[in-house]
């Protein structure tokens, strides 16, 4: 099969998603442009049901499956904080040691999963020194 100049440039953008509304323009612009993503933004937000219809109907309008994605992060970036209850720093899960850690990213990615995301951005890689703290 094969595709339009501007479809595949649209296989090269993840797209940020500031309205949790799903509307026709949302709808005809994610079909003509076809990215390879969509970043859900935190107020999109709005309850676990609202997320999961929208992103559901932002992956019908994409013909291959899209990066379905949000930033999260723990502590002050925390999305999910109207879904869960606080999530501790990444550098308190460090201080708590590598299973802390570990079980922390395996309840966010569970918990994103069960939304319908894919992909987490996040957390970024923090090096900590004693003298920083």
């Amino acid at each position: 099969m094969s595709s339009s100049p501007a479809i595949s440039l649209g296989q090269l953008l993840i797209v940020g998603l500031d309205d949790p509304r799903w509307s026709s323009d949302l709808e005809l612009r994610l079909r003509t442009l076809q990215p390879s993503g969509v970043l859900l933004l935190p107020r999109c937000l709005r309850t676990p049901g609202q997320t999961a219809a929208l992103l559901a109907r932002i992956a019908q309008a994409c013909d291959a499956p899209p990066f379905l994605a949000l930033t999260e992060e723990g502590g002050n970036t925390n999305p999910l904080k109207a879904f869960l209850p606080p999530l501790p720093a990444p550098h308190e899960l460090a201080r708590r040691g590598p299973k802390a850690v570990k079980k922390s990213g395996e309840l966010i990615g569970s918990a994103l999963a069960l939304l319908g995301f894919n992909l987490i951005f996040a957390p970024r890689l923090d090096l900590s020194s004693p003298k920083a703290e």
